[in-house]
C-alpha cells in the first residue's frame, strides 16, 4: 500500500476522541436532601464508567468513521501500485514538454521530441500516461490514457512557439492531473531547456508528496544566440517633412567572439534601410537607422538580423498608429485633491513622440465609450471598478489593453483579497522613521526599466515614507522590491493586455519620487510599456 499524501495519516491521532468520549463521565448525581447521617454507614463507592468501555460497538463505529477519512484525505493506493516504483508495473505517467520559443534552437527540439518519445516508448501495457504542453500557460494536450499511439501521435504535431517559459504553469496543470490520477504511482516527467528565467512562480508551489518529479534537460554546453529585444518608432518633424526615425536593440549572449551582421528595416514589406554592424560577444548594442519619409497613415514594419540557430528572436514586428497621440484613462477617487496627480500630469504631458493625452474620470464614470478611445487606464489608488463597468475593463484589458494600478494610502488602508487579480494588499508599511525606503532588488533587464540600464543607481535615490504591503497573486511576476522585500512593482498578463500594479509614491506625500531625475523617464515608460 503506498499513499499520495502520506502527511495526512498524522490524522490517526484523531482516534482518540473517540476513546474519550467513551470514557467520560456521563453520570449526572442529583443532591437529595436528608434530615441526618447519624444514622447510616459510610461505605465508600467506586465508579466504573471513568476505567472501562461500556458500549464496544459504538466506539469501533466513530473509529473507522475516522480512520475512513484520514484514509480519504491520504489517497491511498494497493496492489501493484505500491511496488510500481520497484518493479516498474504501473505508472501514471505525466510528461510536461517544453515548447516556447528557445526550443526551436537548432538541435534542441529535435532532442527535446526524442526525449519524449523514449520516455513513452519505457511505459508498459499497465501504466497510463498524459501530456501537458507549456510555454507562458500550459495545456492538457492528452488526457489520462493507456494508449501510448495516442499519446506518440499528438506529440508529432507539436511544434514550438513564439512565447516565453514558465515552467510553474507546467506544474500546476500536472498537480491537477494527479487530482484525477488512475490508481498507479504517480510520476512526473519535465522536458525542457530549463531556462533560468522560465522558474518565476515556481518558489511556493507545493506537490503531493511522494510524487517523483524527474526532468530531462536537451541542452548541453553554451548556445550562443543574437536576439532583437526591441524596436522603437516614432515620428519626427524637420521643416515641412514628416520622417519615421527607427532604432532597435539587438541582444547577444555566449557567441564565441564578436560578430558582424546586418540588420534590415523594412516598412510594408519594402526594404528602406540597412545596417552593418559588429555585435559583441556578450551584451547589448543600439543600432539607428537612417530616418526615411513617414508613410502616410499607420505603419507596419520589420527589423531583422542575419539568421543564427534560433531563428525565432532574429525579426521583430512592430505597428504604429495614424495617430500618435497616447490616450491615458486616469480614474482618479472622489476624494482627490487637486494637486495630488500634479506631477503625474506634467510628467506624462512632456514629449512629442508619442504625446500623451490625458483624459481624467471618477471611478464610477467609466464607460465602453471611454476604453474604446483609450491606451491606457490608470488607476489612481482605487480599486476597479465593479458591476458592467467592471467587466468592460476585464475584457477591454484580456482584448489587449493595459492597465496601471498606483496603489497608494487609500487602497493601503484597506484589506483586499484581489486587486485587480494580481495581488492582495494587507495595510500599510510605514518608514517614515527609519529615514524612508529604498529600491532593493529590480529586474534591470525588464522592458520597464530600459532607460535605466546604462545608470541603475537613478532608481536608488528615491525616498518612499508609506506604501501598501502586496502578496503577489499565483503568476504575478515582481518587477522591484523595497529594501524590506516588500514588492513594489509588479506586473500579470491577462489575455493579451497586461497588468501593473505600482506600490511606488507618485506625489510628494508619501515619498520623493517625483523630485528625482528618473520620475519623468520612469513615468513616460510606464505609459509606453503598459499600452504595449
Amino acid at each position: 500500500m503506498g499513499f499520495l499524501v502520506p502527511a495526512f495519516l498524522a490524522g490517526f491521532a484523531a482516534l482518540a476522541i473517540p476513546v474519550l468520549m467513551h470514557l467520560r463521565d456521563r453520570n449526572e448525581q442529583t443532591p437529595i436532601r436528608f434530615p441526618s447521617l447519624m444514622f447510616l454507614v459510610r461505605l465508600p463507592i467506586r465508579t466504573s464508567d471513568r476505567r472501562k468501555v461500556t458500549d464496544w460497538p459504538l466506539l469501533l463505529l466513530r473509529a473507522l468513521a475516522v480512520a475512513l477519512l484520514v484514509f480519504a484525505f491520504s489517497r491511498p493506493f494497493f496492489g501493484s501500485a505500491a511496488a510500481a516504483t520497484v518493479d516498474g508495473r504501473a505508472r501514471a505517467v505525466v510528461v510536461m514538454l517544453d515548447r516556447s520559443m528557445s526550443m526551436g534552437y537548432t538541435g534542441t527540439w529535435e532532442a527535446a521530441k526524442d526525449s519524449a518519445r523514449a520516455v513513452l516508448a519505457g511505459l508498459q501495457s499497465r501504466d497510463h500516461v498524459a501530456l501537458v504542453l507549456f510555454d507562458e500557460e500550459a495545456t492538457v494536450a492528452q488526457g489520462w490514457t493507456q494508449d501510448v499511439g495516442a499519446a506518440r501521435a499528438v506529440l508529432e504535431t507539436v511544434e514550438p512557439v513564439a512565447r516565453a517559459t514558465r515552467i510553474s504553469s507546467a506544474l500546476r496543470a500536472a498537480r491537477g492531473l494527479l487530482l484525477a490520477a488512475p490508481p498507479a504511482a504517480p510520476e512526473l516527467v519535465m522536458v525542457s531547456d530549463l531556462q533560468r528565467s522560465g522558474l518565476s512562480g515556481v518558489a511556493g508551489l507545493e506537490l503531493p508528496a511522494g510524487v517523483a518529479l524527474r526532468s530531462v534537460p536537451v541542452v548541453s554546453g553554451t548556445r550562443p544566440n543574437t536576439s532583437i529585444a526591441m524596436v522603437e518608432a516614432r515620428r519626427t518633424v524637420t521643416g515641412d517633412r514628416v520622417l519615421l526615425q527607427v532604432q532597435a536593440r539587438a541582444v547577444t549572449r555566449e557567441l564565441p567572439d564578436a560578430r558582424r551582421t546586418r540588420l534590415v528595416l523594412t516598412l510594408g514589406g519594402r526594404e528602406v534601410g540597412a545596417r552593418e554592424v559588429t555585435l559583441p560577444a556578450n551584451g547589448e548594442f543600439t543600432v539607428v537607422f537612417d530616418p526615411v519619409p513617414a508613410p502616410t497613415g499607420a505603419v507596419e514594419g520589420e527589423v531583422r538580423l542575419e539568421a543564427d540557430a534560433l531563428a525565432g528572436d532574429d525579426r521583430f514586428h512592430f505597428a504604429l498608429p495614424a495617430d500618435d497621440q497616447l490616450r491615458v484613462v486616469l480614474i482618479t477617487p472622489d476624494d482627490l485633491a487637486r494637486d495630488e496627480t500634479l506631477f503625474l500630469e506634467r510628467a506624462l504631458a512632456i514629449g512629442r513622440a508619442p504625446a500623451v493625452f490625458v483624459e481624467r474620470r471618477r471611478v464610477g464614470s467609466l464607460d465602453a465609450a471611454a476604453l474604446t478611445r483609450a491606451a491606457l487606464v490608470l488607476l489612481w489608488d482605487v480599486a476597479p471598478p465593479a458591476g458592467a463597468a467592471g467587466q468592460a475593463l476585464d475584457e477591454w484589458v484580456r482584448a489587449g489593453g493595459g492597465l496601471v494600478v498606483h496603489a497608494g494610502p487609500r487602497l493601503g488602508a484597506r484589506r483586499i483579497a484581489a486587486l485587480a487579480g494580481a495581488t492582495a494588499i494587507d495595510g500599510l508599511a510605514d518608514r517614515r522613521a527609519g529615514g524612508g525606503a529604498v529600491l532593493g532588488e529590480l529586474r534591470s533587464d525588464h522592458p520597464l526599466f530600459s532607460p535605466f540600464r546604462a545608470t541603475p543607481a537613478a532608481l536608488a535615490a528615491p525616498r518612499f515614507w508609506r506604501y501598501p504591503r502586496l502578496t503577489p497573486a499565483v503568476g504575478t511576476d515582481v518587477l522591484a522590491r523595497f529594501d524590506d522585500g516588500q514588492p513594489a512593482v509588479l506586473e500579470r498578463r491577462a489575455g493579451e493586455g497586461r497588468i501593473i500594479v505600482l506600490a511606488l509614491a507618485l506625489d510628494v506625500r508619501e515619498g520623493d519620487l517625483p523630485l528625482q531625475p528618473a520620475f519623468l523617464p520612469l513615468l513616460r515608460r510606464v505609459a509606453l510599456y503598459g499600452s504595449g
